[in-house]
């Protein structure tokens, strides 16, 4: 907008919020930002786009694009109508999503997943209500929230199928050195496993 301002933008967002660091989720979590306030976890708002001069429409999905016609197929989703809008040009950054694997009871309604600005508010409102944390996958994610909830005096499982945590970034010397400090604060390791299912006890899940 800036470089051409005489462009008509339009931007279509499927969530109801946009632009926020993931990276930071950890920080949220580990209650270090500045008065608990995930607002200084975003870069930028709707409005903000909106006084730049883009037309921001939120909670729409792009279901279709036609790229002879150069048309795309847009669903509102709250009110579920769908209309077709005509484009110059199509920038796509659809960013990504986790790949949720088909295990037994994954679905319950105990388990999270960590990925985005929702997934962080739900997590940061239940978390309080939980003794033990049982966090699956050691990459970036895990290991920094492992670290947050340890640091809370939450009981913590960090479960991965490799025999080392953050192993695809850092090699045997290294990942050695973090799993002695994770298991230095209580971090409860569990490498070289798998999950096979999650099984509701009462008030608890459990993971086999």
């Amino acid at each position: 907008i800036a470089d051409h301002p005489d462009a008509d933008v339009t931007v279509y967002e499927m969530n109801d919020n946009i632009s926020f660091l993931s990276c930071g989720i950890a920080l949220y979590l580990g209650k270090e930002i500045k008065n608990n306030d995930p607002r200084g976890l975003f870069y930028s708002s709707p409005e903000e786009l909106s006084n730049l001069g883009a037309n921001v429409q939120m909670r729409h999905q792009v279901t279709n694009v036609d790229p002879e016609t150069k048309t795309i197929k847009v669903k509102d989703l709250i009110t579920n109508e769908e209309k077709t809008e005509a484009y110059d040009k199509l920038i796509m950054t659809t960013g990504s999503k986790p790949t949720v694997p088909p295990i037994p009871g994954i679905d319950s309604s105990r388990v999270y997943l960590c990925k985005n600005y929702n997934d962080a508010k739900k997590l940061f409102e239940e978390a309080p209500k939980a003794k033990t944390i049982t966090i699956i996958g050691s990459g970036y994610i895990g290991a920094e929230l492992a670290e947050a909830y340890s640091n809370q005096n939450y009981n913590v499982n960090l479960i991965d199928g490799h025999e080392r945590v953050l192993y695809k970034y850092f090699d045997k010397e290294f990942t050695d050195i973090l799993a002695k400090d994770y298991e230095a604060h209580g971090v409860n390791l569990v490498l070289g496993s798998k999950v096979a299912a999650f099984e509701e006890v009462d008030d608890e899940i459990i993971t086999k």
